[in-house]
Protein backbone atom coordinates (compact mmCIF):
# COMPACT_ATOMS: atom_id res chain seq x y z
CA UNK A 1 0.00 0.00 0.00
CA UNK A 2 3.00 2.05 0.47
CA UNK A 3 4.07 1.73 -3.01
CA UNK A 4 0.35 2.67 -4.31
CA UNK A 5 0.94 6.04 -2.09
CA UNK A 6 4.39 6.72 -3.75
CA UNK A 7 3.04 6.02 -7.06
CA UNK A 8 0.21 8.20 -6.68
CA UNK A 9 -2.79 6.19 -6.42
CA UNK A 10 -5.57 8.57 -6.04
CA UNK A 11 -7.10 7.34 -2.68
CA UNK A 12 -9.50 9.31 -0.86
CA UNK A 13 -7.61 10.69 1.81
CA UNK A 14 -10.92 11.99 3.93
CA UNK A 15 -11.06 8.24 4.80
CA UNK A 16 -7.58 8.74 6.26
CA UNK A 17 -8.59 10.93 8.69
CA UNK A 18 -8.86 8.43 11.69
CA UNK A 19 -5.49 7.58 10.95
CA UNK A 20 -3.54 10.98 10.61
CA UNK A 21 0.03 9.04 11.05
CA UNK A 22 -0.58 7.26 8.19
CA UNK A 23 -2.48 10.07 6.65
CA UNK A 24 1.19 11.86 6.70
CA UNK A 25 3.24 8.81 5.49
CA UNK A 26 1.36 8.96 2.53
CA UNK A 27 1.60 12.75 1.77
CA UNK A 28 6.01 11.67 2.61
CA UNK A 29 5.99 9.29 0.32
CA UNK A 30 4.29 11.09 -3.10
CA UNK A 31 7.11 13.93 -2.20
CA UNK A 32 9.86 11.09 -2.51
CA UNK A 33 12.32 11.09 -5.19
CA UNK A 34 14.94 8.03 -6.33
CA UNK A 35 15.40 5.52 -8.84
CA UNK A 36 13.34 3.41 -7.90
CA UNK A 37 10.43 5.56 -6.74
CA UNK A 38 10.68 6.78 -10.55
CA UNK A 39 10.81 3.23 -11.58
CA UNK A 40 7.72 2.39 -9.16
CA UNK A 41 6.00 5.20 -10.64
CA UNK A 42 6.43 4.64 -14.39
CA UNK A 43 5.47 0.79 -13.26
CA UNK A 44 2.22 2.00 -12.22
CA UNK A 45 1.89 4.14 -15.31
CA UNK A 46 1.89 1.08 -17.11
CA UNK A 47 -0.25 -1.26 -15.75
CA UNK A 48 -3.28 0.77 -14.01
CA UNK A 49 -6.69 0.28 -14.91
CA UNK A 50 -9.65 2.59 -15.70
CA UNK A 51 -11.33 1.76 -12.61
CA UNK A 52 -9.26 2.54 -9.12
CA UNK A 53 -11.16 -0.06 -7.45
CA UNK A 54 -9.87 -2.46 -10.01
CA UNK A 55 -6.57 -1.10 -9.51
CA UNK A 56 -6.10 -1.10 -6.12
CA UNK A 57 -8.18 -4.86 -6.05
CA UNK A 58 -5.45 -6.34 -8.18
CA UNK A 59 -2.31 -4.88 -5.85
CA UNK A 60 -4.21 -6.32 -2.78
CA UNK A 61 -4.12 -9.46 -4.65
CA UNK A 62 0.22 -9.56 -4.91
CA UNK A 63 0.25 -8.19 -1.30
CA UNK A 64 -2.05 -11.44 0.19
CA UNK A 65 0.04 -13.43 -1.90
CA UNK A 66 3.55 -11.97 -1.49
CA UNK A 67 6.08 -13.18 1.52
CA UNK A 68 7.37 -10.89 3.83
CA UNK A 69 9.66 -8.14 2.98
CA UNK A 70 12.75 -7.20 1.86
CA UNK A 71 12.51 -10.53 -0.54
CA UNK A 72 8.40 -10.46 -0.93
CA UNK A 73 8.79 -13.61 -2.87
CA UNK A 74 5.41 -15.49 -3.43
CA UNK A 75 3.77 -18.14 -1.03
CA UNK A 76 2.65 -19.76 -4.15
CA UNK A 77 3.72 -21.34 -6.97
CA UNK A 78 3.30 -19.66 -9.98
CA UNK A 79 1.09 -21.68 -11.81
CA UNK A 80 -1.18 -20.84 -8.92
CA UNK A 81 -1.69 -17.18 -9.05
CA UNK A 82 -4.27 -15.31 -10.22
CA UNK A 83 -4.44 -13.76 -12.80
CA UNK A 84 -4.53 -9.81 -12.15
CA UNK A 85 -1.37 -11.01 -10.09
CA UNK A 86 -0.02 -12.38 -13.07
CA UNK A 87 -0.85 -9.00 -14.55
CA UNK A 88 1.84 -7.96 -12.55
CA UNK A 89 4.96 -9.41 -14.10
CA UNK A 90 8.27 -7.68 -12.58
CA UNK A 91 6.32 -5.72 -10.05
CA UNK A 92 8.60 -8.00 -7.41
CA UNK A 93 11.18 -6.56 -7.62
CA UNK A 94 10.32 -2.99 -8.69
CA UNK A 95 8.80 -3.29 -4.49
CA UNK A 96 12.23 -4.77 -3.62
CA UNK A 97 14.12 -1.83 -4.47
CA UNK A 98 11.09 0.46 -3.62
CA UNK A 99 10.98 -0.45 0.11
CA UNK A 100 15.06 -0.51 0.35
CA UNK A 101 15.60 2.92 -1.02
CA UNK A 102 12.00 4.14 0.96
CA UNK A 103 13.32 2.71 4.49
CA UNK A 104 9.90 1.35 5.13
CA UNK A 105 10.99 -0.55 8.26
CA UNK A 106 11.84 2.28 9.89
CA UNK A 107 8.93 4.22 8.91
CA UNK A 108 5.96 1.58 10.06
CA UNK A 109 7.19 1.67 13.61
CA UNK A 110 5.19 5.47 13.55
CA UNK A 111 2.29 4.29 12.04
CA UNK A 112 2.27 0.40 13.43
CA UNK A 113 0.28 2.18 16.88
CA UNK A 114 -2.66 3.24 14.69
CA UNK A 115 -3.15 -0.21 12.93
CA UNK A 116 -3.23 -2.19 15.84
CA UNK A 117 -5.72 0.82 17.29
CA UNK A 118 -7.54 0.32 14.12
CA UNK A 119 -7.62 -3.66 14.14
CA UNK A 120 -8.55 -3.45 17.35
CA UNK A 121 -11.85 -2.06 16.93
CA UNK A 122 -12.98 -5.20 14.96
CA UNK A 123 -12.08 -7.55 17.41
CA UNK A 124 -15.46 -7.67 19.14
CA UNK A 125 -18.05 -7.37 16.17
CA UNK A 126 -15.77 -10.10 14.34
CA UNK A 127 -16.02 -12.56 17.53
CA UNK A 128 -20.38 -11.63 17.68
CA UNK A 129 -20.15 -12.28 14.02
CA UNK A 130 -18.02 -15.62 14.02
CA UNK A 131 -19.75 -16.66 17.00
CA UNK A 132 -23.61 -16.32 16.14
CA UNK A 133 -22.44 -18.14 13.06
CA UNK A 134 -21.24 -20.78 13.85
CA UNK A 135 -24.06 -20.82 16.40
CA UNK A 136 -26.47 -20.98 13.49
CA UNK A 137 -24.60 -23.54 11.45
CA UNK A 138 -23.66 -25.92 14.72
CA UNK A 139 -20.00 -25.93 13.79
CA UNK A 140 -17.26 -25.76 16.39
CA UNK A 141 -13.94 -25.43 14.57
CA UNK A 142 -10.41 -26.29 15.51
CA UNK A 143 -7.42 -24.80 14.83
CA UNK A 144 -6.85 -26.13 11.51
CA UNK A 145 -3.57 -24.24 10.00
CA UNK A 146 -4.04 -25.37 6.49
CA UNK A 147 -7.18 -23.16 6.45
CA UNK A 148 -7.04 -19.99 7.62
CA UNK A 149 -9.71 -16.53 7.47
CA UNK A 150 -8.00 -13.20 7.87
CA UNK A 151 -9.15 -10.13 8.24
CA UNK A 152 -6.67 -7.45 7.05
CA UNK A 153 -7.13 -3.81 8.10
CA UNK A 154 -5.73 -1.14 5.72
CA UNK A 155 -7.02 2.36 5.71
CA UNK A 156 -5.81 3.17 2.35
CA UNK A 157 -8.69 0.76 0.95
CA UNK A 158 -11.19 3.39 2.35
CA UNK A 159 -15.17 2.23 2.14
CA UNK A 160 -14.43 -0.64 -0.45
CA UNK A 161 -13.49 -4.11 1.31
CA UNK A 162 -11.51 -6.71 -1.06
CA UNK A 163 -12.23 -10.26 -0.34
CA UNK A 164 -9.79 -13.19 -1.71
CA UNK A 165 -8.96 -16.85 -1.28
CA UNK A 166 -6.75 -18.47 -2.71
CA UNK A 167 -7.17 -22.40 -1.86
CA UNK A 168 -7.53 -22.34 1.93
CA UNK A 169 -6.72 -19.32 2.25
CA UNK A 170 -9.09 -16.67 2.73
CA UNK A 171 -8.72 -12.80 3.37
CA UNK A 172 -10.97 -9.96 3.39
CA UNK A 173 -9.10 -6.60 3.32
CA UNK A 174 -10.99 -3.80 5.11
CA UNK A 175 -10.46 0.42 6.22
CA UNK A 176 -10.42 2.12 8.88
CA UNK A 177 -13.40 4.33 8.75
CA UNK A 178 -16.08 4.06 11.45
CA UNK A 179 -18.40 1.73 10.05
CA UNK A 180 -17.39 -1.66 10.27
CA UNK A 181 -18.37 -3.44 7.41
CA UNK A 182 -19.91 -6.87 9.18
CA UNK A 183 -22.14 -7.36 6.47
CA UNK A 184 -19.19 -8.22 3.94
CA UNK A 185 -17.16 -9.90 6.78
CA UNK A 186 -20.05 -12.46 7.47
CA UNK A 187 -20.32 -13.08 3.98
CA UNK A 188 -16.62 -14.28 3.62
CA UNK A 189 -16.43 -15.57 6.44
CA UNK A 190 -19.37 -17.76 5.35
CA UNK A 191 -18.00 -18.68 2.20
CA UNK A 192 -14.75 -20.04 4.55
CA UNK A 193 -16.89 -22.63 6.44
CA UNK A 194 -19.56 -23.31 3.73
CA UNK A 195 -17.29 -23.37 0.29
CA UNK A 196 -15.89 -26.58 0.75
CA UNK A 197 -19.25 -28.57 1.19
CA UNK A 198 -20.56 -28.64 -2.57
CA UNK A 199 -17.03 -29.80 -3.55
CA UNK A 200 -17.12 -32.52 -1.23
CA UNK A 201 -20.40 -33.26 -1.75
CA UNK A 202 -20.11 -32.53 -5.50
CA UNK A 203 -22.42 -35.61 -6.74
CA UNK A 204 -25.39 -34.86 -4.49
CA UNK A 205 -25.34 -31.03 -5.41
CA UNK A 206 -24.41 -32.23 -9.51
CA UNK A 207 -27.77 -33.97 -9.02
CA UNK A 208 -30.16 -30.42 -9.07
CA UNK A 209 -28.12 -29.11 -11.72
CA UNK A 210 -30.79 -28.82 -14.22
CA UNK A 211 -31.86 -25.48 -12.56
CA UNK A 212 -28.61 -24.03 -13.96
CA UNK A 213 -30.17 -23.39 -17.06
CA UNK A 214 -33.48 -21.55 -15.70
CA UNK A 215 -30.82 -19.44 -13.42
CA UNK A 216 -28.86 -18.50 -16.25
CA UNK A 217 -31.80 -16.84 -18.32
CA UNK A 218 -31.82 -14.08 -15.34
CA UNK A 219 -29.97 -10.81 -16.67
CA UNK A 220 -28.82 -9.97 -13.18
CA UNK A 221 -27.08 -13.19 -12.33
CA UNK A 222 -23.13 -12.17 -12.36
CA UNK A 223 -21.41 -14.37 -15.08
CA UNK A 224 -19.42 -16.61 -12.72
CA UNK A 225 -22.13 -18.56 -11.92
CA UNK A 226 -24.43 -19.00 -15.57
CA UNK A 227 -22.23 -21.80 -16.04
CA UNK A 228 -20.89 -23.26 -12.83
CA UNK A 229 -23.69 -24.99 -10.94
CA UNK A 230 -21.48 -25.60 -8.15
CA UNK A 231 -20.66 -22.04 -7.24
CA UNK A 232 -24.20 -21.07 -7.93
CA UNK A 233 -25.42 -23.24 -5.42
CA UNK A 234 -22.78 -22.13 -2.71
CA UNK A 235 -23.70 -18.65 -3.29
CA UNK A 236 -27.51 -19.45 -2.65
CA UNK A 237 -26.73 -21.38 0.05
CA UNK A 238 -24.57 -18.46 1.77
CA UNK A 239 -27.37 -16.06 0.90
CA UNK A 240 -30.02 -18.33 1.96
CA UNK A 241 -28.01 -18.79 5.85
CA UNK A 242 -27.38 -14.62 5.58
CA UNK A 243 -31.48 -14.33 5.30
CA UNK A 244 -32.45 -16.54 8.48
CA UNK A 245 -29.49 -15.01 10.51
CA UNK A 246 -31.24 -11.53 10.00
CA UNK A 247 -34.84 -12.65 11.67
CA UNK A 248 -36.74 -11.05 9.49
CA UNK A 249 -40.17 -10.52 9.53
CA UNK A 250 -42.40 -12.70 7.10
CA UNK A 251 -43.29 -9.89 4.98
CA UNK A 252 -39.38 -8.98 4.37
CA UNK A 253 -38.34 -12.58 4.10
CA UNK A 254 -40.67 -12.39 0.86
CA UNK A 255 -39.34 -9.81 -0.66
CA UNK A 256 -35.55 -10.99 -0.21
CA UNK A 257 -36.65 -13.97 -1.84
CA UNK A 258 -38.51 -12.57 -4.35
CA UNK A 259 -35.53 -10.22 -5.30
CA UNK A 260 -32.96 -13.21 -5.02
CA UNK A 261 -35.20 -15.28 -7.36
CA UNK A 262 -35.57 -12.14 -10.15
CA UNK A 263 -31.62 -11.63 -9.48
CA UNK A 264 -31.23 -15.82 -10.58
CA UNK A 265 -30.29 -16.85 -7.33
CA UNK A 266 -33.29 -19.48 -7.90
CA UNK A 267 -32.10 -21.77 -5.17
CA UNK A 268 -32.10 -19.56 -2.31
CA UNK A 269 -35.72 -19.98 -1.59
CA UNK A 270 -35.68 -23.41 -1.56
CA UNK A 271 -32.59 -23.78 0.47
CA UNK A 272 -33.76 -20.91 2.93
CA UNK A 273 -37.55 -24.00 3.75
CA UNK A 274 -34.34 -26.39 4.33
CA UNK A 275 -32.83 -24.52 6.55
CA UNK A 276 -35.99 -24.21 8.72
CA UNK A 277 -35.89 -28.03 8.77
CA UNK A 278 -32.04 -28.39 9.62
CA UNK A 279 -32.89 -25.56 12.34
CA UNK A 280 -34.98 -28.67 14.37
CA UNK A 281 -32.32 -31.13 13.68
CA UNK A 282 -29.14 -32.19 15.67
CA UNK A 283 -25.84 -32.52 13.32
CA UNK A 284 -24.16 -29.82 12.40
CA UNK A 285 -24.20 -28.30 8.67
CA UNK A 286 -20.91 -30.36 7.66
CA UNK A 287 -22.81 -33.68 8.19
CA UNK A 288 -26.38 -32.03 7.72
CA UNK A 289 -25.73 -30.81 4.29
CA UNK A 290 -26.39 -33.93 1.80
CA UNK A 291 -29.81 -34.05 3.70
CA UNK A 292 -30.00 -30.01 2.45
CA UNK A 293 -29.64 -30.40 -0.89
CA UNK A 294 -31.78 -33.39 -1.24
CA UNK A 295 -34.81 -31.79 -0.15
CA UNK A 296 -34.47 -29.84 -2.90
CA UNK A 297 -37.31 -30.71 -5.18
CA UNK A 298 -36.33 -29.91 -8.92
CA UNK A 299 -39.49 -30.97 -10.73
CA UNK A 300 -41.14 -28.66 -8.26
CA UNK A 301 -38.25 -25.79 -8.47
CA UNK A 302 -38.86 -26.13 -12.40
CA UNK A 303 -42.37 -25.57 -12.34
CA UNK A 304 -42.13 -22.75 -10.12
CA UNK A 305 -39.79 -20.72 -11.95
CA UNK A 306 -41.44 -20.65 -15.46
CA UNK A 307 -44.07 -18.16 -13.59
CA UNK A 308 -40.77 -15.56 -12.63
CA UNK A 309 -40.40 -12.81 -14.16
CA UNK A 310 -36.45 -12.02 -14.18
CA UNK A 311 -35.62 -8.48 -13.31
CA UNK A 312 -33.47 -6.29 -15.93
CA UNK A 313 -29.99 -5.70 -15.63
CA UNK A 314 -29.02 -2.95 -13.43
CA UNK A 315 -26.87 -0.15 -14.40
CA UNK A 316 -23.67 0.82 -12.74
CA UNK A 317 -25.62 3.78 -11.70
CA UNK A 318 -28.05 1.83 -9.87
CA UNK A 319 -25.71 -0.82 -8.34
CA UNK A 320 -23.65 2.42 -6.74
CA UNK A 321 -27.20 3.35 -5.68
CA UNK A 322 -28.42 0.06 -3.85
CA UNK A 323 -24.71 -0.02 -2.27
CA UNK A 324 -25.19 3.57 -0.74
CA UNK A 325 -28.65 2.74 0.58
CA UNK A 326 -27.83 -0.96 2.15
CA UNK A 327 -26.82 -0.59 6.06
CA UNK A 328 -25.86 -3.07 8.08
CA UNK A 329 -28.81 -3.53 10.80
CA UNK A 330 -27.44 -5.37 14.35
CA UNK A 331 -30.57 -7.58 15.89
CA UNK A 332 -31.38 -8.20 18.81
CA UNK A 333 -30.18 -11.61 19.18
CA UNK A 334 -26.37 -10.42 18.35
CA UNK A 335 -26.66 -6.85 20.69
CA UNK A 336 -27.58 -9.65 23.52
CA UNK A 337 -24.53 -11.51 22.39
CA UNK A 338 -22.26 -8.39 22.49
CA UNK A 339 -23.99 -7.31 26.11
CA UNK A 340 -22.91 -11.12 27.12
CA UNK A 341 -19.34 -10.78 25.84
CA UNK A 342 -18.82 -7.64 27.82
CA UNK A 343 -19.85 -8.92 31.09
CA UNK A 344 -17.76 -12.21 30.20
CA UNK A 345 -14.68 -9.41 29.19
CA UNK A 346 -15.59 -7.47 32.98
CA UNK A 347 -15.61 -11.13 34.78
CA UNK A 348 -19.05 -10.98 35.63
CA UNK A 349 -20.10 -14.98 35.32
CA UNK A 350 -23.75 -14.64 36.82
CA UNK A 351 -24.69 -11.90 34.71
CA UNK A 352 -23.28 -13.04 31.40
CA UNK A 353 -25.08 -16.19 32.09
CA UNK A 354 -28.69 -14.56 32.81
CA UNK A 355 -27.89 -12.68 29.36
CA UNK A 356 -27.34 -15.83 27.59
CA UNK A 357 -30.32 -17.77 29.11
CA UNK A 358 -33.11 -14.61 28.20
CA UNK A 359 -31.56 -14.86 24.60
CA UNK A 360 -31.86 -18.61 24.59
CA UNK A 361 -35.23 -18.11 26.18
CA UNK A 362 -36.50 -15.38 23.73
CA UNK A 363 -35.07 -17.31 20.44
CA UNK A 364 -35.35 -21.10 20.87
CA UNK A 365 -34.68 -21.81 17.25
CA UNK A 366 -31.52 -20.45 17.58
CA UNK A 367 -30.79 -23.05 20.71
CA UNK A 368 -32.03 -26.05 18.50
CA UNK A 369 -35.35 -26.04 20.28
CA UNK A 370 -33.87 -28.67 23.15
CA UNK A 371 -32.59 -26.08 26.01
CA UNK A 372 -31.76 -29.18 28.59
CA UNK A 373 -29.81 -30.82 25.77
CA UNK A 374 -28.23 -27.54 24.65
CA UNK A 375 -26.58 -27.50 27.85
CA UNK A 376 -23.67 -30.15 27.29
CA UNK A 377 -22.91 -29.13 24.06
CA UNK A 378 -20.15 -26.32 22.89
CA UNK A 379 -23.04 -25.09 19.81
CA UNK A 380 -23.94 -21.93 22.01
CA UNK A 381 -21.80 -19.54 22.63
CA UNK A 382 -23.02 -18.63 26.08
CA UNK A 383 -22.61 -21.79 27.71
CA UNK A 384 -20.25 -21.57 30.25
CA UNK A 385 -19.29 -23.16 33.75
CA UNK A 386 -17.85 -22.71 37.10
CA UNK A 387 -15.23 -24.78 38.11
CA UNK A 388 -12.95 -23.58 41.30
CA UNK A 389 -13.83 -20.50 40.93
CA UNK A 390 -12.34 -19.91 37.25
CA UNK A 391 -15.42 -19.06 34.37
CA UNK A 392 -14.23 -22.07 31.16
CA UNK A 393 -16.06 -20.81 28.44
CA UNK A 394 -17.40 -23.34 26.73
CA UNK A 395 -18.64 -21.78 23.07
CA UNK A 396 -17.43 -21.87 19.80
CA UNK A 397 -15.86 -18.35 19.89
CA UNK A 398 -12.77 -19.54 21.67
CA UNK A 399 -12.55 -22.70 19.20
CA UNK A 400 -13.03 -20.34 16.56
CA UNK A 401 -10.93 -17.42 17.68
CA UNK A 402 -7.81 -20.03 17.30
CA UNK A 403 -8.51 -20.76 13.95
CA UNK A 404 -8.79 -16.69 12.62
CA UNK A 405 -6.43 -14.56 12.83
CA UNK A 406 -7.78 -11.19 12.97
CA UNK A 407 -4.35 -8.53 12.46
CA UNK A 408 -3.36 -5.64 11.24
CA UNK A 409 -1.28 -6.44 7.81
CA UNK A 410 1.96 -6.58 10.53
CA UNK A 411 0.92 -9.20 12.30
CA UNK A 412 2.33 -12.95 13.00
CA UNK A 413 5.71 -11.35 11.17
CA UNK A 414 4.20 -9.74 8.37
CA UNK A 415 4.96 -6.57 7.37
CA UNK A 416 1.94 -3.87 6.18
CA UNK A 417 1.09 -4.43 2.61
CA UNK A 418 3.37 -2.95 0.79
Amino acid sequence: MCALDAAGFAADESTLAETPSRLALREDLLKMQGPATEALRQFYRDHVLGDPGETLSRYVAFALLAGPPPEFRFQVKRELLPPDVLALEGFQQVLVNFYLEALLEKRWATIEPEYARAAARYQSPLRRTVTVTNAYLRELLKPVYNRTFTVYVEPLVGSRTIFRNNGDHYGIVVGAGSQIPIDEIRHAYLHFILDPLPLRHRKEVESKSALLNLAARAPRLPVQYQTDFLTLTDECLIKAVELRLRHLSAAQLDSALAEADQSGFVLVRPLVAQLQKFEKAEPAMSYYFPDLIAGVDVAAEQKRLKKISYAAATTAADQKQDAAGSKAQASELESWLAEGNRQIAAQDAAAAEATFEKALAEYPADSRRNRPALRTRPYWPGRMCILGGSMIWKASAISLWLSIMLRSPSGAGRKPLT
